[in-house]
């Protein structure tokens, strides 16, 4: 991760570009957030290490729109492409580079919820051109997983924050800003805990 802090890099969905995280959602203004859109984003700490041009981060800008706008075979693809990715850094790690593998699991469970953001987005894809928020039922329901592994990696806040800043982004393209407190809170508490500050103040604010 170098010195650099790891907070979320809101992304714009109009230029597909980060836009500064002050433009992002914060738990004091996330039920006023878009429909249209998100500028949630992908955390920096994501990208890992030993990751050239951002590749993990680049993916995961290209599920989060794919999953916006319905496109199947892009986000299937994508999801292929960067366990493929992730596997060959895997396989090519050497054995004194367990530290490594810490830094890709966070990775493999991001795309696991990528896929079930899928799934309540876009039950039926064929019927539901237009995708559809998830019930409170569904949407609960993949909840109570994701807090059932955010404790794997609770005490770690350089693995936590990129965790929660990509559920931000879903639950922006789900359309439940309402749900938006809770990673958000997360993701403050556990900043201040760490003591980056700068962090925590841009979650609630």
């Amino acid at each position: 991760y170098g010195n650099r802090s790891t907070y979320a890099e809101p992304f714009d969905m109009n230029t597909g570009y980060s836009n500064g995280y002050g433009n992002g959602p914060s738990a004091s203004s996330s039920s006023s957030s878009s429909s249209s859109g998100f500028s949630g984003g992908v955390g920096s700490g994501l990208l890992g290490v030993n990751q050239p041009s951002g590749v993990f981060h680049s993916y995961a800008h290209r599920c989060l729109r794919s999953l916006l706008e319905g496109e199947e075979s892009s986000f299937h693809g994508s999801i292929r492409e960067c366990l493929l990715n992730l596997t060959n850094q895997l396989s090519s790690a050497s054995i004194e580079s367990h530290n490594y593998v810490y830094v890709v699991l966070p990775k493999l469970q991001a795309l696991g919820e990528l896929k079930e953001a899928w799934g309540v987005r876009w039950p039926n894809s064929n019927a539901n051109l237009s995708g559809s928020a998830p019930d409170d039922d569904a949407l609960h329901q993949i909840e109570d997983r994701w807090r059932a592994r955010i404790e794997l990696v609770r005490s770690n806040f350089e693995l936590l924050e990129p965790i929660l800043s990509l559920r931000v982004s879903m639950l922006q393209v789900l359309s439940r800003h309402d749900e938006l407190s809770h990673p958000l809170l997360l993701l403050a508490a556990s900043a201040r805990k760490a003591e980056k500050y700068n962090v925590a103040s841009r979650a609630l604010y």
